[in-house]
């Protein structure tokens, strides 16, 4: 056989495993402890508890890891020390001033919670225990995982095979490409901040402009089925939480076809990251089928080597805990110190 016979046999097989695997892990419902949650949920849910005793550590070496080397990284521009270049840490330790900020308000706020110092509001429960027991622990577990398995689900060819089925359904009714699609059942079924993070890295691959990136992560990234299941219990509804969270699911679909056609979503730009207008999208010819599949095997032939995607993985995973878990930890110390005190 030849080269050419093998990679024209090699991209379907490619695009099946890797999608079966990503619809596996973010996508399928499993019972674990009497609650439905993705096989992800399971699998970060296992890893926090394996790390429980060592996990507060690992969070406050990070989010301070992230501040100083971000500090001396732009010391060392200003000084001439270190070249301006694009480079891997220039990507990682360069943000901009806002962000930059952040990282250092974040690391002040995170020692202050785990040393207890300054006021006590800071330090309590209802404030640093938020922070530490509830929030840092998702960003820092569930971008782990996330970051170097949700190429599975964008690289190798689901999201354009989807989207060719509910092309014409997802722009009519949502103003939004078909591959949304993907977004909305990985948040409905598994978690908010998955698909969160599934947007961001469409649109920074040029396949969301601004404003379906917005639509996206507004409408679609909010009804996941632990997070209603944890609100069905507080109200002790839990005994009919089937038709609890299809009413949820309907009035957030009611919700996605009204919002995406009013201010201030109906106002953002349709322009990709690159800066160019969104072309229009023509309608396919033949089959639905048959345009997904040479969609879905063309994108599986365009992807990363391993080597490429570890490092495009690592990349990703290090952007969101340098990046996104200190600005986390110091934006939740200013809401809940604003709802608590």
């Amino acid at each position: 056989m030849s080269k050419a016979s093998k990679t024209e046999t090699r991209k379907p097989l490619l695009f099946i495993f890797a999608s079966l695997v990503g619809a596996f892990l973010f996508l399928t419902p499993v019972k674990d402890g009497g609650v439905w949650k993705i096989p992800l949920a399971v699998l970060s849910d296992g890893t926090t508890s394996a790390l429980k005793g060592i996990l507060d550590e690992i969070i406050v070496g990070i989010v301070l890891a992230s501040a100083v080397f971000s500090l001396f990284y732009k010391l060392g521009r200003m000084t001439g020390a270190i070249a301006a270049k694009d480079s891997a840490a220039a990507e990682l330790l360069n943000p901009p001033l806002a962000w930059f900020l952040m990282r250092i308000f974040g690391a002040v706020a995170i020692v202050m919670i785990h040393w207890q110092l300054g006021p006590a509001w800071i330090y309590s429960g209802a404030v640093g225990g938020v922070v530490m027991d509830e929030l840092a622990p998702v960003v820092l577990i569930i971008f782990l995982f996330s970051g170097f398995l949700l190429p599975l689900l964008t690289e190798f060819g689901l999201m354009e095979f989807v989207g060719a089925f509910l092309q014409s359904a997802f722009q009519r009714l949502f103003k939004v490409p078909g591959r949304a699609a993907i977004d909305a059942v990985a948040s409905w079924l598994g978690s908010g901040t998955v698909g969160v993070l599934i947007t961001l890295k469409q649109y920074e691959s040029g396949h969301y402009t601004a404003r379906e990136a917005s639509v996206v992560a507004t409408n679609f990234s909010i009804v996941s089925t632990a997070f209603c299941y944890a609100v069905a219990s507080l109200l002790n509804v839990a005994d009919v939480f089937v038709p609890f969270y299809l009413t949820v699911v309907l009035s957030a679909l009611v919700c996605a076809m009204i919002m995406p056609r009013i201010p201030p979503l109906s106002m953002k730009k349709d322009v990709y990251i690159s800066g160019e207008a969104q072309p229009e999208e023509p309608p396919f010819e033949g089959s639905a089928l048959r345009e997904g599949w040479s969609r879905a095997t063309l994108k599986a032939g365009e992807a990363p080597g391993p080597l490429a995607l570890l490092r495009k993985s690592t990349m990703n995973v290090l952007d969101i805990w340098l990046g996104v878990l200190p600005s986390v930890v110091f934006i939740a110390v200013v809401a809940l110190a604003v709802a608590t005190q």
